[in-house]
């Protein structure tokens, strides 16, 4: 239950249990001293200090009994004196089987020395609040800085971290707040280890008392980073400092999705995830999301939120077929339709996700005819994401979802797709036949995937 290995002052806990009429009380005596008396349905005490072996004479009116303990495994012995009406006898007892007060009392202790053992060896540094300021003025990456708890609840306390990369290494400085009996500024707080998702990290974190656990992970998002355990609430920290104009252009970074028109990489994203880009790369071409390709805009539609970009890239040959069509035709209220894209990738990852639904209506927001009211749920970052009907048709682009209602997306049909592909000057060659049609839909998965995309925007 405890470990306690680094403790060194060992407890020997007396109790005397009597079954008879007999009275009197026991003395403990050790190297002829004596260092405790017990009482009849009394519990002692007594603190030998540091050793690992010790010889006790318990006497008791005439009589005397001799007990050998050995601390080597333990930092606690439990001796009970046991008065019969038949004579007395002294044995040493798990302390689990002590009374609950003594037991009580032994994890109390317990507790007391792990916390004072960790206080003694926990690492520590030299930084401060004002010297990780002024370090921060110089040069600070985009999460690191200095964070401070939104809240205090009753299992966790209200503090000041700072996150900063050291040796290539993000670390987390405790500043101020929470017990400072246990707490000093520059303690280390946590160190992050990387994940393949960009702002998601594993943390080897220090619980309140100082325990060292690696079972959280942080995710970082604008002015804040989330704290996530199974061991605790989730914690929610907001940056104090630098300001937002110290920072670096991280910032902005954002990501939507797309998908394949045809063979030569030409791809189908919304205007509002490209538009005013400095650069655009693309991810997953092949299924490979370790490989960017760059891109840029061949034709936007900023009034049906629709944009047409081609990889434009020495790395790029050519896609495989495409296994979908582009359909012409208006879909009905009711039918069966499933989303693909890329959303909340900070905390959610980089696998694609699916979501499913039906057409709830053939209008969009505000009766908009240019859309599709779906119940498939959307998150930021499925922007530009394809829609399905069972089939397989491509049937619409996903572009946008109702903050003040459950369930409800919209998604601009395919027809505006393929208005904005006739402008095109030099039209791509469009695949004429669905190879999706009357195939499960894990089996339809698992061939469109390779052709939805990450789209990762610098603006």
């Amino acid at each position: 239950m405890f470990s306690f290995q680094m403790s060194h002052a060992k407890d020997v806990y007396f109790y005397m249990n009597y079954y008879s009429s007999m009275a009197g009380k026991a003395k403990v005596f050790m190297d002829n001293k004596k260092i405790a008396v017990v009482d009849n349905g009394e519990s002692t005490i007594v603190n030998l200090g540091d050793i690992r072996h010790c010889k006790l004479v318990i006497k008791y009116q005439m009589f005397k009994k001799k007990i050998d303990i050995d601390f080597t495994d333990k930092d606690a012995a439990y001796i009970e004196i046991t008065l019969k009406q038949v004579g007395w006898s002294v044995y040493e007892k798990d302390i689990k089987n002590a009374p609950s007060a003594i037991y009580n009392d032994y994890v109390k202790r317990a507790n007391q020395r792990i916390l004072n053992n960790r206080i003694k060896n926990h690492p520590t540094t030299s930084w401060t609040e004002y010297s990780l300021k002024n370090h921060f003025d110089k040069n600070a990456d985009q999460i690191e800085g200095i964070y401070e708890n939104s809240f205090s609840t009753k299992t966790t306390y209200r503090i000041k971290v700072g996150v900063i990369k050291e040796d290539n290494i993000h670390k987390m400085i405790y500043l101020s707040g929470g017990n400072n009996s246990i707490w000093s500024s520059g303690d280390m707080k946590g160190y992050l280890t990387e994940t393949a998702t960009q702002y998601l990290y594993r943390a080897t974190w220090y619980t309140d008392k100082k325990g060292l656990s690696d079972n959280f992970l942080i995710t970082f998002e604008r002015g804040l980073f989330k704290l996530f355990s199974s061991e605790q609430s989730d914690e929610l920290f907001i940056k104090l400092y630098p300001k937002e104009i110290n920072s670096t252009n991280e910032e902005s970074k954002s990501s939507g999705s797309g998908f394949a028109i045809n063979s030569n990489g030409y791809i189908a994203t919304n205007n509002h995830v490209i538009n005013d880009a400095k650069s655009i790369n693309v991810r997953g071409i092949n299924g490979d999301f370790n490989k960017i390709y760059k891109a840029t805009v061949i034709l936007a539609d900023r009034n049906n939120d629709l944009a047409i970009i081609k990889i434009d890239d020495y790395k790029f040959s050519s896609l495989k077929p495409i296994p979908y069509t582009i359909n012409s035709e208006k879909s009905s209220v009711g039918e069966n339709i499933f989303v693909f894209g890329y959303p909340l990738r900070a905390t959610m990852g980089d696998e694609i996700k699916l979501t499913n639904g039906i057409i709830s209506s053939k209008t969009g927001f505000q009766d908009d005819i240019t859309s599709y009211q779906i119940s498939a749920p959307v998150q930021p970052g499925n922007s530009g994401g394809p829609l399905f009907d069972e089939q397989g048709n491509l049937i619409g682009i996903i572009n946008s979802k109702h903050i003040g209602a459950e369930n409800a997306s919209y998604a601009i049909k395919s027809v505006y797709l393929l208005n904005l592909l006739n402008l095109l000057p030099n039209q791509p060659e469009l695949q004429t036949e669905n190879s999706l049609t009357d195939k499960e839909l894990t089996k339809q998965v698992d061939i469109i995937k390779e052709f939805v995309y990450i789209i990762e925007v610098e603006k």
